[in-house]
């Protein structure tokens, strides 16, 4: 059993446990490391409430007038939660084991593929409570340019310079957009939804949920998100459940669930999405009893999750803006026992799954690239005194059929650590390579024969190819 290590370098590493029987055993070695470009500590949606104004996740008093809360929802006293959140997708990898490192898009240094195995590039909302025109609504409305935190040309710059060094990048959200310095272009796809009872300047897009329950008459709605077809995950996979509830009597806006996804023209679908779910709203103010309409949704968002080609390397893309989970709870017109507005998004373990499924995707594909490895063999997992163990290495240089790799020059090193952690390399320190683009190259690194007197503990036997 052999597990690939990668950090600083790309190699091998073997852990040699000496029993009676002087068996051998494999262990994990250093984590896979993420760059984490711009963590999104709000979770916004961006056309969430009313006016229509962005929400983050968190919860807010009740601002009616005369209720109190000075300033209303523009007063960040009124709220709480709210830019607290750790990052969904840098939480989901650490807890997978991934070392998960966070930069903003000033603080990004120059990197390698040494240096990283993944980048990911966020460009989150930050500002709650920001105003859209509600024309942004409808279908076929020209969305706004929300990009703000990945303009700067030096960032990019370092992106561009470690994506052609074979680097791994995922592009999220509207950061998809960033292909278009590619000269790609962009599309987006929305959710259309059905009413019962169209009325003038209701959403003609996305699952809402309206006010005036009056009487203490609760309004409902929810919706799942589920696999349409998908490379990563069986189709009929849930992946979220979206829950709308309005207890308010007071009179407000929709609260709506606006998620966008961003996708290249030239985009390749890993993961296509079923979105279906339903909510009330009241069709007039008629006090205790207002009829009530119904808001449809069945559609399907396409390029979810997906990778573009350039230059003969794959970038990769979660397309959608909202995957996270998601909490709005709202006390504005709190009169009766059900005195909330809430918005609630929640994804499930297969869903929180499709991001380790996708980052494997790009570890895998980098890896098969232009970027060179290492791996350690050992003959047999097993020793009794008397047998001999041979350890060799498998080079692979630069993958050939990508066409910009090119000759890579590298330092080999093979070690083993005893149990009193002395280190002790199996060849001469710090060996040099220059590996060509379809490189493939076997080699004896070292044989030992057991006597029975060695030390009885834990060995480790690794290799690296440093750049």
């Amino acid at each position: 059993m052999k597990h690939r290590t990668f950090s600083q370098y790309f190699g091998w590493v073997f852990k040699i446990t000496l029993l009676w029987l002087f068996c051998f055993q494999t262990v994990q070695g250093e984590p896979y490391k993420i760059a984490l470009v711009n963590q999104d500590n709000y979770r916004i949606i961006k056309f969430a409430y009313g006016g229509v104004n962005s929400r983050a996740y968190g919860e807010v008093v009740d601002t009616s007038d005369g209720r109190g809360a000075e300033g209303g929802y523009a007063n960040p006293a009124n709220w709480s939660g709210v830019g607290t959140q750790p990052d969904f997708i840098g939480t989901i990898l650490s807890n997978a084991d991934y070392q998960v490192d966070y930069f903003t898009s000033d603080t990004l240094p120059t990197i390698s593929p040494t240096d990283y195995n993944v980048v990911i590039i966020q460009d989150p909302l930050k500002d709650n409570n920001r105003g859209f025109d509600r024309s942004v609504l409808q279908q076929g409305s020209e969305l706004p340019d929300l990009l703000e935190h990945t303009t700067s040309e030096a960032f990019w710059s370092k992106i561009l310079g470690y994506f052609n060094a074979g680097g791994g990048v995922v592009l999220v959200g509207d950061a998809v957009r960033l292909l278009e310095k590619l000269d790609i272009s962009i599309k987006t796809d929305e959710t259309a939804n059905t009413l019962s009872e169209p009325l003038e300047g209701k959403p003609s897009k996305w699952l809402f949920i309206n006010g005036w329950p009056f009487c203490g008459t609760d309004r409902n709605g929810s919706g799942t998100y589920q696999v349409e077809s998908s490379v990563l995950l069986a189709p009929g996979t849930k992946l979220a459940d979206l829950k709308l509830f309005s207890g308010n009597d007071k009179g407000g806006g929709e609260a709506i669930w606006s998620d966008t996804v961003y996708y290249p023209v030239n985009g390749v679908s890993l993961l296509d999405v079923r979105v279906q779910g339903s909510s009330e709203y009241p069709l007039n103010h008629k006090v205790c009893n207002p009829p009530v309409g119904k808001v449809i949704v069945d559609d399907v968002l396409t390029h979810f999750m997906g990778y573009t080609i350039h230059d003969s390397k794959k970038i990769f893309y979660i397309g959608n803006d909202s995957f996270f989970d998601y909490k709005l709870r709202d006390h504005r017109g709190a009169w009766h026992a059900k005195s909330f507005l809430e918005m609630k998004y929640t994804t499930t373990e297969a869903g929180q799954q499709l991001i380790l499924k996708l980052v494997e995707q790009v570890l895998n594909y980098s890896t098969e690239t232009c970027i060179p490895s290492i791996e350690i063999d050992l003959n047999s997992n097993n020793r009794v005194t008397g047998d001999k163990v041979v350890v060799n290495a498998h080079i692979k240089g630069p993958k050939g059929s990508v066409s910009s790799c090119e000759p890579t020059q590298v330092v080999e090193t093979v070690w083993v650590k005893l149990p009193n952690d002395a280190v002790i390399p199996l060849i001469e320190p710090f060996t040099g390579l220059t590996l060509l683009p379809g490189d493939d190259i076997d080699t004896k690194i070292f044989e030992y024969t057991f006597s029975g007197a060695e030390p009885i503990g834990a060995y480790q036997i690794g290799g690296r190819l440093l750049h």
